[in-house]
């Protein structure tokens, strides 16, 4: 059984490593190492796995897991400047440890999400650190397949069967892992911005799947598709020291279509 608990907390910060010029801090952290520093509202998501207790019913108690987030996290971070010479290097094997530890067999996960674009997620036990970008795209398709007659097209896909087309505004969520750096990175942002926009963005954005993409010429144009090439898209021009572990596509709030590494 999986328990999360959810704290907020507003923090400022600076990310520059002194050693380097302003130009190499600015090349690596872009926006993030402006000196005056900026700031973020941050959404932590902590989340316990274990077995619900057969007297209390619970897996943990939630008051003592919120008191233990606010001692260790909001108290300290929020409405502060966690500003650093140098992005700091946690043990989080240690951490782990710690919470097992004390409080028994639950495995402690945490998720950072900054202003709704990237989510860091991080498991505190042994594996490594994830983080999320999330961009959008607009686009049109249509769900027919000369395989089905008219009338079969029509009740396998509604609406979508529209002989005009419809359209989405995507969202794309890409995730990678590895470990964190010297400079508190698991992933160059930039060079990971840069990829998923020549990749993915400017070859779907504002485009006609069904006309403009030759690999739905053949193929219907579903979400589920369109999400195996972006994976396409991706895998061909990785560069990065970091893995490539999942993508997620939203068409709509309530469709949602994921692909992980290994599937």
């Amino acid at each position: 059984m999986l328990l999360t608990r959810k704290a907020e907390f507003s923090a400022s910060h600076v990310c520059a490593n002194p050693a380097w010029t302003p130009e190499r801090n600015q090349e690596v952290y872009g926006a993030n190492a402006n000196p005056n520093g900026h700031g973020h509202n941050y959404i932590l998501e902590v989340t316990v796995e274990g077995d619900t207790d057969p007297v209390t019913g619970m897996v943990f108690d939630l008051r003592e897991l919120k008191e233990i987030l606010n001692r260790a996290v909001v108290d300290p971070m929020d409405h502060r400047l966690t500003a650093w010479s140098r992005p700091p290097r946690i043990s989080r094997r240690r951490s782990g440890a710690g919470w097992k530890q004390k409080y028994g067999a639950q495995t402690l996960v945490c998720a950072m999400s900054v202003s709704m674009r990237r989510r860091i997620c991080s498991w505190i036990t042994e594996a490594p650190v994830q983080v999320t970008s999330r961009y959008r795209f607009a686009a049109a398709h249509r769900l027919d397949t000369p395989a089905l007659s008219v009338e079969e097209n029509r009740k396998l896909y509604g609406k979508c069967n529209n002989p005009f087309g419809h359209g989405h505004d995507y969202i794309l969520d890409v995730t990678v892992d590895g470990p964190v750096d010297d400079n508190g990175l698991v992933v160059n942002r930039a060079a990971f911005d840069a990829i998923v926009r020549g990749a993915v963005l400017e070859k779907l954005d504002h485009k006609n799947l069904n006309i403009d993409l030759v690999e739905f010429a053949n193929e219907v144009p579903t979400t589920e598709n369109l999400a195996m090439v972006v994976r396409d898209y991706l895998t061909a021009a990785w560069t990065l020291p970091a893995k490539l572990v999942r993508v997620r596509l939203s068409e709509t709030e309530r469709n949602t279509f994921v692909w992980e590494a290994g599937q």
